[in-house]
């Protein structure tokens, strides 16, 4: 030991190397952990574009139940800095009282957790683009159009639908029978009202059942 190292008893200077040594250990942990989520990151995006065409072509929905993968990506990627941060802390909770060999060890973990952190920065703002991409999907008119129920077709004659002549057809003839019904109903009336046309009536029919016998 040097005379600076000589200012920290033994039991701090082991103390102080313990919690380095713990930091180190975890932040090769994170560096795992970075190494994992980076290549999940093309594995997700991959499973996104076989999901979206996938529902395209069978006419089905294989994109929604997925969703819970990429904000679980996203949130993971979160959690991994904020215990960058911590672990930082952490160094900064080492006393060194100018001990060279702490110094110089608590300084390679900060950089290390330092350009880590950037690395992890750098894949969360990818995890947000491919969550927003996973959106965008979910928004697409073709993807939409499956989601919407189909509306009950209802037959009818394609006569009826697109003929026009055979429409203003029907509706003369309508308008026909109208006016038949009409005359009949006058000439009912007139009948029932004028002695004169019932007299006229009745020598008719006289005169035909004498011309029968």
């Amino acid at each position: 030991m040097s005379q600076e190292e000589g200012q920290l008893t033994k039991e701090e200077y082991d103390r102080a190397i313990a919690g380095i040594n713990k930091v180190a250990d975890n932040v090769s942990k994170m560096e795992w952990n970075y190494e994992r989520l980076k290549s999940k990151r093309e594995k997700l995006l991959l499973e996104i574009v076989v999901s979206y065409w996938k529902s395209i072509a069978l006419k089905d929905d294989f994109l929604y139940p997925i969703r819970l993968t990429f904000s679980t990506y996203e949130y993971d990627c979160g959690m991994l800095n904020e215990n960058l941060t911590k672990e930082l802390l952490s160094l900064d909770s080492v006393i060194s009282n100018g001990n060279d060999d702490i110094r110089m060890k608590r300084k390679e973990q900060v950089k290390r957790i330092l350009d880590l952190q950037d690395k992890i920065t750098q894949m969360h703002k990818d995890a947000v683009a491919l969550s927003m991409f996973y959106r965008s999907c979910l928004k697409q008119g073709r993807y939409q159009a499956l989601l919407q129920p189909e509306a009950p077709t209802i037959e009818t004659p394609a006569a009826i639908s697109w003929n026009p002549l055979l429409l203003r057809c029907q509706r003369r003839n309508r308008r026909s029978r109208l006016w038949r019904m009409c005359l009949l109903r006058s000439s009912r009336h007139c009948i029932e009202r004028s002695p004169f046309i019932q007299s006229l009536f009745y020598l008719l029919r006289s005169s035909r059942l004498a011309a029968a016998r």
